[in-house]
């Protein structure tokens, strides 16, 4: 049988119930051991009187649907895209230690550079750099950097004033979650705080929050892999129904 066939129906803190397929949960070692040890007869207690698989606390829904679509698509540009300018980063990244998942991290150097740049009208080239955007922006987080090497600081101040200003190529929601982890963990100079404050006002200011950018397709999972499950709804219980992609559910209990 085919691992994508095989489901884990998984119920987050915040009431949504989603079954993952075992080929995903495969790539996420903190779950894949606490299932395999739930299945074994281990840890009977992760798993409710529905045989769903309850959820660490830490694991909220909205950092964890992120890191799904990464997963599945290998997509690196997908964990700042699929996040809401509500949510914070940063959380985001400790989601991703928590579930010892291995990051994608890059060297901080002029091939770094050029990958983000040689866009031009090639959308293989524009899909590598976003990649290369939020590998470069988990690198920082990671402070995976020589911290006294000022070629180093000279190229973070670059890359990260070119991503905040092309729109076209990054997208809104990668440049703001950009701006937030340059701002909160990397000392700019003054005059290069004067550069890029033109960028960061237009980005924190604006209200649009989308997460495609203008060749990018609205979604990048098929339902195979991500299914939300409907068929344990009782009618009995108080949930807030919204409706989804084909007439699938999310449910969250009231």
């Amino acid at each position: 049988m085919s691992l994508n066939n095989i489901y884990y129906k998984c119920r987050f803190s915040t009431g949504e119930v989603v079954d993952i397929t075992k080929s995903v949960i495969d790539k996420i070692p903190y779950l894949s051991t606490l299932f395999t040890n739930a299945d074994d007869g281990k840890f009977k207690s992760i798993r409710n009187d529905r045989q769903e698989y309850v959820l660490d606390q830490k694991i909220e829904y909205r950092y964890y649907r992120p890191i799904h679509e990464y997963l599945v698509t290998n997509r690196s540009f997908l964990l700042f895209a699929k996040l809401s300018k509500k949510d914070d980063v940063l959380q985001l990244i400790d989601v991703m230690d928590f579930l010892c998942i291995e990051q994608p991290l890059i060297k901080i150097n002029n091939e770094t550079r050029d990958q983000l740049i040689n866009v031009e009208n090639d959308s293989h080239a524009r899909q590598q750099a976003r990649d290369t955007a939020v590998q470069f922006m988990l690198t920082l987080c990671k402070q995976d950097y020589d911290v006294n090497h000022v070629e180093t600081k000279n190229h973070i101040y670059r890359n990260v004033l070119f991503i905040l200003s092309h729109p076209q190529t990054f997208g809104i929601r990668l440049r703001y979650h950009t701006s937030k982890i340059a701002q909160e963990l990397f000392q700019f100079t003054v005059k290069q705080q004067h550069n890029l404050a033109k960028w960061l006002s237009i980005i924190t200011d604006t209200t649009t929050d989308d997460d495609r950018t203008d060749d990018e397709p609205a979604t990048t999972t098929s339902d195979d892999d991500f299914i939300y499950s409907d068929n344990d709804y009782e009618e009995n219980e108080n949930y807030d129904v919204s409706v989804m992609k084909k007439g699938v559910v999310i449910k969250r209990k009231i």
